[in-house]
């Protein structure tokens, strides 16, 4: 039952519906806590949800809870969350400006994967490390070392499609081509950016308003064919909120 409204959650983040998808991952971790059950994903995702508020401290602290709780843990998706949670610190400090400590936080989650190489998810989180990498050395002044990691990421990425058991949330295909847009877009290929962020529409990205908000994006917003990406991932049907049903219920 747990897993199930982190399951919720999850598609209410994709899609960009934040206070549900918050509400979800909430319930998530009272259920956990009165079943002393361990789950560690609600409290990574809470960190998701704060990024895409742009509330880049509340997100460093959240994955930076997420990091403590997760030491104690021996749940098996331990060490895949662990890299994850690095990756959207990253990417937080990143946005702050601060590219010394997303490179950090990107090495140490690419540690994690070659320290536990048969971990669920591993090339995935791999392939998601080395694009947060790329974007931090392209802040950081080092375009030939961000280009060798972009490289690295995308040599990852034919293999990835093709082992959709190695699914994980935050790490979908989507996700990953989201990732590759961002470090493209870091560089100024701007072309690759609209490519990439194309192929995350065609493969399931619908938080159309992360894309209108996110700073890394900001130079392709200025581009004609962005509309054409918005279009692809706006809600196509309306929706009920649901939120009230996460607060409220108790099973």
């Amino acid at each position: 039952m747990l897993a199930a409204w982190v399951c919720q959650g999850l598609v209410a983040l994709n899609c960009g519906r934040l206070d549900e998808a918050e509400a979800f991952f909430n319930q998530a971790i009272r259920m956990e806590t009165a079943a002393i059950e361990d789950f560690p994903v609600a409290r990574t995702a809470l960190g998701m949800v704060a990024m895409r508020r742009c509330l880049w401290r509340q997100a460093i602290e959240r994955f930076g809870a997420a990091l403590e709780l997760l030491k104690r843990s021996d749940h098996m998706y331990k060490d895949l969350m662990a890299g994850i949670s690095l990756c959207g610190t990253a990417d937080a400090e990143l946005r702050q400006g601060n590219a010394r400590a997303a490179l950090a936080n990107c090495h140490r989650a690419l540690l994690l994967t070659r320290q536990f190489p048969m971990m669920s998810g591993c090339p995935r989180l791999r392939l998601r490390a080395e694009a947060g990498l790329a974007a931090a050395q392209a802040a950081a002044g080092r375009p030939a070392a961000a280009r060798e990691s972009l490289a690295r990421a995308l040599g990852l990425l034919p293999g990835v499609l093709v082992t959709p058991q190695q699914w994980s949330g935050f790490l979908a295909a989507a996700d990953l081509h989201h990732a590759l847009a961002l470090a493209h877009a870091r560089l100024g290929d701007l072309d690759a950016t609209i490519e990439h962020l194309r192929r995350a529409a065609a493969t399931g990205w619908r938080d159309n308003h992360w894309l209108q908000t996110d700073p890394e994006l900001s130079a392709v917003r200025l581009l004609p064919c962005f509309a054409e990406i918005l279009d692809k991932t706006a809600p196509r049907v309306q929706h009920q909120a649901v939120a009230s049903s996460a607060v409220n219920a108790r099973s």
